[in-house]
């Protein structure tokens, strides 16, 4: 089933199919981030940063939504295999290792997210992309923020 991006009609053929292809890698880099602070949420033992891990990831999972009205198949397994991958990567570490993960994936979430905002976007995408945009960077800076306190607290 092919995923129908939320854009408008208007514009030539090759803008279409650019803005596409930015709908596809702005939900792929937000449900990847909502997977992994969903799990990142099972793997800590505070309160705060299990509730923190399960807004933002509610969060990125409504974004992606705004981006494309149904999920594809292969898109699935991709997640999947990521998902598998940061389990891998942060299963049974510290808070520091799991928050260490979570700026990494932020930080490519954004920059996917600039990447997008850099060339001209959809008029119905646009404001979509600079409020998600925002709300991944404020989410980077917090985890950054909890990060940065863990360092210095050992």
């Amino acid at each position: 089933m092919q995923t129908e991006p939320v854009i408008t009609g208007g514009g030539t053929t090759p803008d279409r199919i650019v803005n596409e292809g930015h709908v596809r890698r702005l939900a792929r880099a937000c449900r990847e981030s909502a997977y992994g602070f969903a799990m990142a949420a099972e793997e800590v033992r505070t309160p705060a940063c299990q509730s923190l891990f399960l807004t933002l990831s509610r969060q990125r999972e409504e974004f992606a939504k705004e981006l494309e009205r149904d999920e594809k198949s292969a898109l699935r397994f991709r997640l999947h295999r990521r998902w598998v991958d940061f389990l891998a990567k942060v299963s049974r570490r510290s808070l520091a290792h799991v928050l260490a993960e979570l700026l990494r994936e932020e930080k490519a979430a954004m920059q996917a997210y600039e990447t997008a905002l850099a060339t001209p976007l959809d008029a119905s995408l646009r404001p979509l992309a600079v409020r998600h945009h925002a709300a991944i960077r404020r989410a980077y800076e917090t985890i950054r923020g909890l990060f940065d306190l863990g360092v210095r607290a050992r």
